[in-house]
């Protein structure tokens, strides 16, 4: 957690929550080399086929949950 004194480190026990603040994403930008390397990277793609899953634990009715209102802070 961000104060101003520093930082405090919090644990918890699953299941929680946690939100991030906008400084926690200071993005590097990638150097010709990396996105050369990048390119040349195959991408696996899954299908339900390739999981060893109960597929009604999948998407929209599968999660235990649902989003009410998704938005970008001011």
């Amino acid at each position: 957690r961000e104060h101003e004194e520093g930082y405090e480190v919090i644990e918890g026990k699953m299941p929680l929550l946690v939100t991030v603040v906008k400084s926690a994403n200071e993005p590097r930008f990638a150097t010709v080399r990396g996105t050369m390397k990048a390119n040349r990277k195959e991408i696996p793609v899954l299908t339900l086929a390739d999981l060893d899953v109960d597929e009604k634990r999948l998407g929209l009715k599968g999660s235990p949950t649902q989003v009410k209102k998704i938005f970008t802070p001011p």
